[in-house]
């Protein structure tokens, strides 16, 4: 995919079971942002289909999605982004993901920020991408049209 790299934030993929793990991989290399989205809501993907539905555990599945988006928007390349729409867009995804993942109440981490502390320690990949492209936009002219 343009503008995406393979140096990104796995880190809840692999705090994942082992068969959702693999499905995981999966997911990140075949599915758009959008998709992953797409899926989220649903709470599906046609890489859970071999699971048998009484089997099945939403959560989980929830859970390996949010994973992969984490791992998407940690890998796409800060530069590209064009205009304050796509950052406000990616910040506020990626914050509703990491709640998720970390089963946060919105109320006590309400913005990226408040979640610096813990993810420097513990997903130090995500914590340096948030910096990078905060540091980029910042600094970037934005025009609006």
């Amino acid at each position: 995919m343009p503008g995406t790299h393979y140096d990104n934030d796995h880190s809840f993929i692999e705090a994942l079971p082992f068969d959702y793990k693999n499905r995981a991989y999966l997911i990140i290399r075949s599915d758009s942002l959008e998709q992953m989205l797409i899926n989220f809501n649903s709470e599906d993907s046609p890489v859970f289909d071999d699971l048998h539905k009484d089997t099945r555990d939403v959560n989980l599945i929830k859970r390996t999605i949010s994973a992969c988006l984490v791992a998407k928007i940690s890998s796409f390349e800060p530069t590209l982004f064009i205009n304050e729409q796509q950052y406000k867009f990616l910040m506020s995804t990626l914050l509703y993901h990491l709640q998720f993942l970390l089963a946060l109440n919105n109320k006590q981490y309400p913005t990226l920020s408040s979640l610096y502390p813990f993810l420097k320690i513990k997903h130090e990949h995500t914590y340096q991408w948030i910096l990078k492209i905060k540091a980029i936009f910042e600094k970037k002219e934005v025009h609006f049209d």
